[in-house]
């Protein structure tokens, strides 16, 4: 560690400067690129300590909900913006440095007219010929889902009759399917019938053989 960065990390108000700097919506990069200091050198030295640690998590957490409270703000000034403020007493449209901070977030895009000259051949000031406006009610939108206001309502297309919902109730698992016959559940008809023949044949057979003894 050289001396220049010895002597900056022996600074008690270090930590607190990086601290204030990342719990207000700053970075760690961003304080460490305006004194100069390498990022891996200032984060090394942070977590070298549980408490030095500790502070940088919790700014970190900080700063999230400062961004959040950001968003929400910025939502809010979208939501709620007055298109009449964009306007003149006499209907034409203000000039974009006669825009207060709130209406002017609201804009989303404008269209200048190019500077032309008029009969005389003097150059016309610039004047604003369309201006754009955000999405209030998409705005409004995600600031009310913010607040939990609203609910998606969920719709099955799906359609079952009656029919099939008595034959699924009445339906037997295989598993559960004995034969009377001590066919096994795992035995299709053809394999039953195919044993019943057999046993048939051999009956008969077995019948004749008696008959020729008996001759």
């Amino acid at each position: 560690m050289d001396a220049k960065l010895k002597e900056f990390l022996a600074r008690p108000e270090t930590l607190f400067e990086i601290v204030d700097e990342v719990a207000n919506g700053g970075s760690l990069i961003a304080y460490c690129k305006k004194n100069k200091m390498r990022y891996s050198n200032i984060v090394n030295w942070i977590y070298e300590s549980e408490e030095r640690k500790k502070s940088y998590e919790a700014a970190l957490e900080a700063r999230g909900e400062y961004v959040a409270q950001e968003i929400l703000a910025e939502l809010k000034k979208l939501g709620f913006s007055d298109i009449r403020k964009l306007f003149n007493d006499d209907g034409s449209i203000k000039e974009v440095s006669q825009l207060d901070d709130d209406t002017a977030a609201a804009i989303a895009g404008i269209e200048i007219q190019e500077e032309v000259c008029d009969k005389d051949g003097k150059t016309v000031v610039p004047r604003t010929r369309k201006i754009k406006v955000v999405d209030k009610l998409k705005a409004i939108e995600m600031l009310g889902r913010n607040l939990k206001m609203f609910t998606d309502k969920v719709e099955h297309s799906g359609k079952v009759s009656l029919e099939d919902l008595v034959n699924g109730s009445m339906k037997e698992p295989e598993a559960d399917a004995v034969s009377t016959t001590g066919v096994g559940p795992s035995e299709s008809k053809e394999e039953k019938s195919e044993m019943g023949f057999k046993a048939d044949g051999n009956s008969q057979e077995k019948e004749a053989v008696e008959k020729d003894d008996g001759i």
